[in-house]
């Protein structure tokens, strides 16, 4: 260990540098925001939040995982380090399941914080037999349609009514739950658990249309002629992301998503030799078990990053790893390789780690010359999914506001679209 002398927003700093630029920078008064540091562990550096410029190296750097080093020109606040948070709060915003996971959630040794995650969750079980009927509160006059019947509808939909407002619910499938019902699997979400639940959530006087879907059977013109006064739009994120790929519509590739929810309505299809799961999140960690349940002689995830970017929850990863998943990080699809109608696999780069991105998160780049042929007879694209905004097309009412992302547009702080109401 030795002295490094280098620059703290413009002020000369000397330090040890074992220690890193965020560890200095509190040693110094200096505030630098973050979600996941714990001085008590390891520095994990998944948020991306503590981000800094590092002027004089030209790029911004996490600063929970970098040490300090000599000569460097560190600014905390500077424009492109606040303008590298906020890309990195919105991509954990953008897609957010409310899994972020404090140190309650893994139970860990004797005397060391418990799970309880599951506690509650254990507890709520037990309750939910004894809950009862809710009060069906008087009506104040006021009616809301809510299109979609997922996670964000039902609770919407569960506290408007108990604010006496006339809640319907329209959902596409034919019941309730959305992803919980049709994205998640079986043995993650047992369907008698859902049930309950959702039974509970609408019991208070919610109305229910299922097999409706925004733009085939109805539309936002048609619910405000039938006197809605309000319209809250929860449609949930069905589209699959596509990999770009040549030939990835060959019918033994499938997106993640479409996967999951043939499973869980029409059962499990048989799955035999090699099955490639393309992704590195919760949906791919599903879909990699699921393939197992479903008789695929060898599942294996694809990662174009290493075990330690993989957003995939670890509890997940770590029972998929029990189940005898395997995973081949650093690894990412190039195009897909067919012989007739036959799928032969995936012809895929290995791929090293680059220098951070603006968000501060290490870029994955391909190593030259290093293509090869990853045999599968079935391949499963979980990448992300999008949103469908073609059924928000409407006559009177105008056009609904869109985001380059294909978002809908919205006030930040009261949520409302571009369309009243």
């Amino acid at each position: 260990m030795a002295s490094v002398t280098f620059k703290l927003n413009g002020k000369e700093v000397v330090a040890d540098n074992s220690k890193t630029i965020l560890q200095v920078a509190r040693d110094n008064g200096v505030d630098i925001p973050t979600l996941c540091y714990d001085p008590r562990l390891p520095p994990y550096g998944s948020c991306l939040v503590c981000v800094v410029e590092v002027r004089n190296m030209g790029r911004t750097l996490m600063s929970c995982t970098t040490p300090v080093g000599e000569g460097m020109d560190i600014w905390t606040d500077s424009e492109s380090a606040l303008k590298a948070r906020k890309s990195a709060l919105e991509m954990l915003l953008s897609n957010h399941y409310a899994d972020c996971r404090g140190p309650c959630y893994v139970k860990q040794d004797v005397d060391s914080p418990g799970a309880i995650n599951f506690m509650k969750r254990y507890v709520a079980d037990l309750e939910y037999d004894r809950l009862g009927t809710p009060e069906i509160v008087p009506s104040n006059g006021k009616k809301v349609a809510i299109v979609g019947g997922g996670p964000s509808g039902l609770t919407c939909g569960y506290y408007l009514r108990q604010q006496g407002f006339e809640v319907t619910i329209l959902d596409m499938q034919p019941k309730l739950g959305g992803m919980l019902r049709y994205g998640i699997p079986e043995y993650r979400l047992p369907q008698a658990v859902l049930d309950k639940e959702v039974a509970q959530l609408v019991s208070g006087g919610i109305q229910v249309r299922t097999g409706a879907k925004l733009g085939v059977d109805f539309t936002l013109d048609s619910l405000k002629a039938e006197g809605f006064d309000a319209i809250y739009l929860a449609l949930g994120s069905w589209v699959a992301k596509g990999m770009g790929l040549e030939n990835e519509n060959h019918p033994h590739i499938l997106p993640g998503i479409v996967f999951l929810e043939g499973v869980k309505r029409n059962g499990p299809p048989e799955l035999k030799g090699n099955v490639a799961i393309v992704g590195g999140g919760n949906t791919a960690i599903d879909a990699a078990r699921t393939a197992l349940r479903c008789g695929a002689d060898k599942v294996t995830v694809l990662y174009r990053r290493t075990r330690t970017e993989m957003p995939a929850d670890d509890i997940e990863v770590e029972d998929a790893i029990e189940e005898g998943v395997e995973f081949a990080y650093l690894t990412a699809p190039n195009k897909v390789v067919t012989e007739g109608d036959k799928l032969l696999g995936l012809e895929c780069y290995l791929m090293e780690l680059g220098e951070p991105d603006a968000s501060g998160r290490r870029k994955p780049e391909k190593v030259k010359g290093s293509e090869f042929l990853f045999k599968a007879d079935w391949v499963v694209s979980a990448i992300g999914q999008d949103q469908d905004l073609s059924g928000l097309k409407n006559q009177t009412l105008g056009e609904i506001k869109t985001t380059k992302w294909n978002s809908i547009e919205a006030d930040p702080e009261t949520l409302l679209t571009s369309v009243e109401g």
